[in-house]
């Protein structure tokens, strides 16, 4: 997951858990408001949920509060990847005319995960569930007369996150072989 994570589009609920305390739940406009507690040592732990049961993100932190010393600190969240845990990955890809585009989603470990897509077949858009993990995404088009254009994009998987992949390629793109594309969280 990026560094320096803007969390400040964030639409679901935080709920900060504090050892000997009740769960707290914040909303990213409440979230810095502080929170009183008496000198001690404690553990907190701040989890980022997208809607109920649905936690995205979480981090942890040991603090010592001392008795008249106002204190922040700040806890890095980090997205969920556990095992058994899973998300989606979408697709809607815009190809000119080729002979064939096929797209291959394989584990990082090499591993192929379900079918070739066949894109040239009008397979330009979907989706799949993954397990959580890393995946490359290997996209061939093949055109007559012309050497294949291959990409291959390196996929994250999030517990309950999707990634959606955009490309929009054009005729010049086949003819010079460059191929751009943009990747956005859903």
């Amino acid at each position: 997951m990026p560094q320096n994570t803007d969390w400040s589009s964030f639409t679901g609920l935080f709920e900060i858990e504090i050892t000997g305390q009740p769960v707290i739940s914040r909303n990213i406009n409440d979230l810095s408001k502080p929170i009183v507690l008496d000198a001690g040592n404690y553990i907190v732990t701040v989890t980022a949920y997208l809607g109920a049961g649905m936690p995205v993100a979480r981090g942890q932190t040991n603090i010592t509060i001392i008795a008249g010393t106002p204190d922040a600190h700040i806890i890095r969240l980090s997205a969920i990847m556990e095992p058994g845990t899973t998300g989606v990955f979408d697709w809607n890809i815009t190809i000119p005319a080729v002979d064939s585009a096929f797209m291959q989603i394989t584990e990082i470990g090499g591993t192929p995960v379900g079918a070739v897509e066949n894109l040239s077949q009008g397979a330009n858009t979907g989706e799949r569930n993954l397990n959580s993990g890393y995946y490359f995404v290997t996209t061939t088009l093949s055109r007559t007369n012309h050497a294949d254009i291959v990409r291959r994009d390196v996929l994250h998987i999030y517990q309950n996150m999707g990634k959606l992949c955009a490309l929009r390629l054009i005729r010049k793109d086949l003819d010079t072989h460059l191929w751009t594309g943009t990747q956005t969280a859903r």
